[in-house]
């Protein structure tokens, strides 16, 4: 196989042949067949398929995540993206700040325990993933930690013997 080959295959196989996804149906086929995409391409990550490339049918033009709103199809690409995500047919991971990546639902749980916490059973830090975690929500995690699984009503008393007003 040349390296011609190789880019035609690709080509086909990521939609960017002038056969454009226009459907729901068309997006789940697309979605299952490459596993997973970007929604805009990266100049970095130029091995990964992009959904709006695969809606384009072709890899001149397109948008890059910045400038996606100055773009007609974006608007319409997205729209279809979230209609594949809400029948949970793909699953959107911000992957890198900036970057999502739409997964197929039999690969999200392989996604999901690679971008995961490691340790969910830990005590969470006062800093998450750079946002700021409040004291409830480690009152919540302490008293289901130290109480085990509990109803709503259940946690709400728990939590408001120790915590403020807020629980």
């Amino acid at each position: 196989m040349t390296e011609q080959d190789l880019q035609q295959l690709r080509a086909h196989k990521w939609h960017l042949d002038g056969s454009t996804i226009r459907t729901l149906e068309e997006a789940r086929d697309f979605i299952s067949d490459v596993g997973f995409c970007l929604m805009y391409p990266e100049r970095t990550l130029n091995m990964v398929p992009s959904f709006i490339g695969a809606y384009a049918g072709s890899a001149d033009g397109l948008p890059d995540a910045k400038h996606a709103f100055a773009d007609p199809r974006s608007q319409e690409a997205i729209n279809l993206m979230v209609r594949l995500l809400r029948e949970r047919s793909a699953y959107e991971i911000n992957l890198f700040p900036g970057t999502d990546v739409i997964v197929s639902a039999p690969l999200f749980p392989y996604f999901y325990s690679l971008v995961a916490d490691p340790n969910p059973r830990a005590a969470p830090r006062v800093r998450a993933q750079g946002a700021r975690v409040s004291p409830l929500a480690v009152d919540l995690f302490n008293a289901i930690q130290k109480n085990g699984p509990v109803s709503k009503d259940g946690l709400r008393q728990l939590v408001s013997r120790e915590s403020s007003d807020a629980a």
